[in-house]
């Protein structure tokens, strides 16, 4: 009988930079009177209450720049480049925030296997082969990223280990899960687009996927296509970052696809 899957330990971690409230203020300096009230309205529905970003946030919302560094200039937003530069800096030190959380010790040596998921950034080397000098895994470590998943690839990196644990007992996961969103603000006036990066924060989750018997069993996983809603949400890479699509009618098609 194959082995059981368990979480052992989960840690969590977030930049430093509160950045909420300011994007509310910024996002609404760039709309029409009607269209603040709107916005407000929405915003104030979704329950927020913090977000975070590895960005310092400019002392005034309506002022030239979003970032205290400058980086993001209204009217000179950085191109696609030059935030892929900024990710290659900055998601390997949240990333490894985020496996310090474990408290791993000197548990980090007998890690088999590496899981990152990501959809914010990518180069190569990246970040597995950071986090294997960062947090001292062994060199033979077996490394699996996963790419352009959104939210879902958190799943995946758990079905994932699952699957390794069921067929190597001994194996040991490390799963990383790093998103920077705040590194895709885009400079926009159309109000959904506003709205939906109202939901994207920066942040990184780690988790110890082993058949030791404590902690979260992984015991089961399902999946749907709903192909003919596939529009109403997508991740496409720009001239000046990713860009999001997030229609208001997400909710509804999940709950008639899993009727």
């Amino acid at each position: 009988m194959p082995a059981k899957a368990y979480i052992n330990r989960i840690a969590t971690a977030v930049p430093e930079h509160e950045v909420h409230q300011f994007y509310l203020r910024f996002a609404a300096s760039m709309l029409a009177a009607d269209r603040r009230r709107i916005f407000k309205r929405m915003a104030d529905l979704a329950g927020i209450e913090h977000r975070y970003s590895c960005f310092a946030p400019a002392g005034d919302p309506e002022g030239p720049s979003a970032d205290l560094a400058g980086r993001f200039i209204r009217g000179a937003f950085p191109g696609t480049a030059e935030r892929m530069a900024m990710f290659c800096d900055a998601a390997p030190v949240l990333a490894q925030k985020g496996v310090d959380g474990l408290a791993l010790g000197g548990g980090a040596s007998r890690i088999t296997h590496l899981i990152v998921t990501t959809c914010t950034g990518f180069a190569a080397p990246g970040i597995d082969l950071e986090l294997i000098a960062r947090c001292g895994l062994p060199e033979r470590v077996e490394r699996t990223m996963i790419g352009f998943m959104g939210c879902y690839a958190a799943i995946n990196g758990l079905k994932l280990a699952r699957h390794i644990v069921r067929s190597d007992p001994h194996a040991r996961i490390l799963l990383v899960n790093v998103e920077l969103c705040t590194m895709h603000l885009r400079e926009t006036s159309e109000l959904e687009k506003l709205l939906s990066f109202c939901l994207w924060g920066d942040g990184c989750a780690a988790a110890l996927v082993t058949a030791e018997p404590h902690g979260i069993e992984l015991e089961s996983f399902y999946c749907i296509v709903a192909d003919e809603r596939r529009d109403l949400m997508s991740w496409s890479i720009r001239d000046h970052g990713f860009e999001m699509v997030l229609s208001g009618q997400v909710p509804a098609a999940i709950h008639e696809a899993l009727r």
